[in-house]
C-alpha cells in the first residue's frame, strides 16, 4: 500500500512522542476479575467511564467492566458486550437510570463514559454523546454493596456475570458530571486523582500483581482472583500489541529484535520472528506498526492495535 511518511520521518515521529498510557491489564477470561474494597455514594451528578480495547464481544448480561450491586438496592455498572454499551445506576423502585448505545467496535481503543448530568442520563463513546435519557429517579446507595473491574458475581440472583474481553487502560468513578454534553474530545492521557474522584485505576502495575494500585476517596483497595468460586485473574503489563522480543530470542529490550524487525519489513526471511502486524489490526504493511514497535520499546502501552 502507498506510504505517505518516509521512514525517517515515521522512526522520528515513534521516538519523540510522549507515551500517552503506560501499562495496561488484560481481561482475556470470562471469569477474570478485580474485588474493590469500599463503596461509593452518587448523587445527581456522577460520571463512570474508562479506556478500553475490546477484543471479543461477549453476548447476553456479560461484558462487565465496572459493577457495583447490593441486593435489590442499588446497582452501578459499565458494560460493553456484543448487544450493548451502557452505563447505570439503579434502585428497586426505578429501572430507568441508564443510559445505552449498540457495542463498540473490536481492536480499537475507545473512551466510554457513563454520566449524570441533573437531569439527564447520558453515554458518550470517544466524545460523542450517543444516548441521552430523562433523569426519572434517584439510584440507591449501600454501605453494603461489593465492587469488581471485570467479572461480578450478582448477589441478588447469585450468578456471575461475565467480564468484558479486552484491554482497559484506566477506570474512574466520580463525585461529578465531567463532560459537556454537547460533547468532547476524549481523554488522551490517564487521568490524575483530584477532589471528585471516587475510584481511580489506571493498572500501572508489574506483571504478576495481585493487589493492583487504586485510588479515590471510595475505595481501600483492590485484590485479583476473588469474589465467586472460579474467579481468575487479568493480567497486567499486557498490550494488544506483538512482543518486543521480536526475534523470540528471549534477549530483550536489545538491538537485534530492531534489526530483526526491519529485515522482516523489508521481506525478508527471519524464521523466529513475529510478524510484522506488530499492532494486530490486521493492517499491513503499514508505518503505524513501525510507530507502534518503538512507542511499547520505549515503554508506552500499544496505542493503535
Amino acid at each position: 500500500m502507498p506510504h505517505t511518511n518516509s521512514l525517517s520521518a515515521v522512526i522520528a515521529t515513534a521516538l519523540t512522542a510522549a507515551a500517552s498510557h503506560a501499562q495496561i491489564a488484560h481481561f482475556d477470561q470470562p471469569t477474570d476479575t478485580i474485588r474493590l474494597t469500599g463503596n461509593t455514594t452518587l448523587g445527581s451528578t456522577h460520571t463512570i467511564e474508562a479506556f478500553v480495547y475490546p477484543t471479543l464481544q461477549t453476548p447476553g448480561q456479560t461484558g462487565r467492566i465496572f459493577a457495583e450491586q447490593f441486593d435489590a438496592v442499588e446497582d452501578k455498572w459499565l458494560i460493553a458486550n456484543a448487544s450493548q454499551t451502557t452505563g447505570g445506576h439503579w434502585n428497586n423502585s426505578c429501572d430507568a437510570s441508564r443510559a445505552s448505545a449498540g457495542p463498540l467496535a473490536l481492536s480499537q481503543w475507545h473512551h466510554i463514559a457513563y454520566m449524570r448530568s441533573g437531569n439527564t442520563y447520558n453515554l458518550f463513546v470517544n466524545g460523542v454523546l450517543v444516548d441521552q435519557r430523562p433523569a426519572t429517579c434517584a439510584g440507591g446507595n449501600s454501605s453494603s454493596s461489593a465492587m469488581t473491574i471485570g467479572a461480578f458475581r450478582y448477589q441478588f440472583q447469585n450468578l456471575v456475570h461475565q467480564s468484558f474481553i479486552g484491554y482497559i487502560d484506566w477506570l474512574r468513578v466520580s463525585s461529578t458530571a465531567r463532560y459537556p454534553l454537547t460533547g468532547f474530545a476524549a481523554p488522551s492521557l490517564e487521568p490524575v486523582l483530584d477532589a471528585d474522584t471516587l475510584i481511580l485505576v489506571t493498572f500501572n502495575d508489574a506483571p504478576g500483581t495481585t493487589n493492583p494500585a487504586v485510588q479515590g476517596s471510595a475505595v481501600t483497595s483492590a485484590a485479583v482472583a476473588t469474589g465467586f468460586n472460579g474467579a481468575t485473574r487479568p493480567d497486567f503489563g499486557a498490550g494488544p500489541c506483538d512482543s518486543i522480543d521480536f526475534n523470540r530470542n528471549d534477549v530483550f529490550p536489545e538491538d537485534q529484535d530492531v534489526t530483526d524487525f526491519f529485515t522482516a519489513l523489508a521481506g525478508d526471511s527471519c524464521p523466529t520472528c513475529g510478524d510484522i502486524d506488530f499492532n494486530n489490526n490486521g493492517v499491513y504493511p503499514e508505518d503505524q506498526d513501525i510507530i507502534d514497535f518503538f512507542n511499547v520499546l520505549a515503554g508506552s502501552a500499544c496505542s493503535t492495535g
